[in-house]
């Protein structure tokens, strides 16, 4: 049995609640043989969504016209949905909280340049956050590794022992 260990970026695509890819796949784990337990999420997750969606608020609430008003709205309700998600896997006992395993993974992950692709093929650099997540899909919990879904691509291949799975290419047209 497989275990997986949803992004940050997965899970903020699945709070969005747009029928992105993210979204299909948990919709569709259970069919595929994924089952509410096998998932899991890190505890930084929730931090960075709110991090970023705070960000979000605070640059539309400058906008002077209604658009702006109607951004903030939605980006609350975005962090709405994100905490409701979060609070299930917490109250589940899903979420990977950091241990001295997953520390020590992170610290050689934060010396290695590490380049991912986005959805349209573009590189970027991932930061301490995504890899502190990676460590955690690596390390795994009671010695079970998790498999990283995130939509994006390890470029490089510089993470060799990271398994990783792609929502959007399950679902790249919008179908289940």
């Amino acid at each position: 049995m497989s275990h997986f260990l949803l992004s940050t970026q997965t899970l903020f695509d699945i709070s969005r609640r747009q029928n992105l890819p993210a979204e299909r796949w948990l919709e569709g784990a259970a069919g595929r043989g994924i089952y509410k337990d096998d998932i899991a999420v890190s505890a930084v997750a929730l931090m960075s969504i709110e991090q970023e969606v705070n960000k979000r608020i605070n640059d539309a609430a400058q906008q002077t016209s209604d658009g702006g008003k109607s951004r903030v709205y939605e980006l609350h309700k975005l962090l709405s949905n994100a905490k409701i998600l979060f609070k299930n896997y917490v109250e589940d006992q899903r979420v990977i909280n950091v241990d001295g395993a997953i520390c020590e993974r992170w610290g050689w992950l934060l010396e290695t340049k590490i380049t991912f692709e986005d959805q349209d093929g573009k590189p970027y650099d991932i930061g301490s956050v995504q890899k502190l997540e990676i460590a955690c899909a690596i390390i795994g919990r009671n010695n079970i590794k998790f498999t990283y879904v995130d939509n994006a691509r390890d470029a490089a291949g510089a993470i060799s022992d990271l398994v990783m799975e792609r929502p959007i290419e399950m679902f790249p047209d919008g179908t289940t």
